[in-house]
């Protein structure tokens, strides 16, 4: 078993470093190159979601990455200081809402379509966990 943790103040500049390091960590699991993609594409919005969302940009609050590896799964947290948000309500969006074109029209008539953060978790990773308020999700993918 590897673990590896992180606790870092809200920085674009941190932020960088801490994907290019996950992904240097991914290249050293065996993952295909689709699947660590896909999967970098989750953590990476998963830490953006951290800043802009969740800490809204604040540089005196901490993002907390947590990475495990285990045999056959590998599992990341990630967690911000914000009060969090109503998860449940998003889950229960069922994920085709978030293929062309009904993502198109909600994007045209919103101007974003929201939950698409979300829809990327559901989509790259076998098992997703929220920790209420909401401020903390855990996501594993089965090697």
């Amino acid at each position: 078993m590897n673990r590896l943790e992180l606790k870092f103040s809200t920085s674009a500049e941190i932020t960088r470093t801490v994907f290019h390091l996950v992904n240097r960590i991914l290249n050293s699991v065996g993952m295909d190159e689709e699947t660590r993609n896909r999967f970098m594409l989750a953590v990476g919005e998963t830490i953006d979601n951290a800043v802009i969302h969740g800490n809204k940009f604040s540089p005196d609050k901490f993002i907390e990455v947590e990475y495990l590896s285990e045999p056959g799964k590998i599992t990341f947290m990630v967690a911000d200081q914000g009060n969090g948000f109503d998860y449940p309500r998003h889950l229960a969006i069922p994920l085709d809402e978030f293929q062309a074109p009904k993502l198109i029209s909600k994007t045209i008539k919103y101007g974003t379509p929201g939950g698409l953060g979300l829809a990327l978790f559901r989509k790259c990773a076998d098992e997703i966990t929220f920790t209420p308020p909401g401020n903390k999700l855990t996501f594993v993918k089965h090697l």
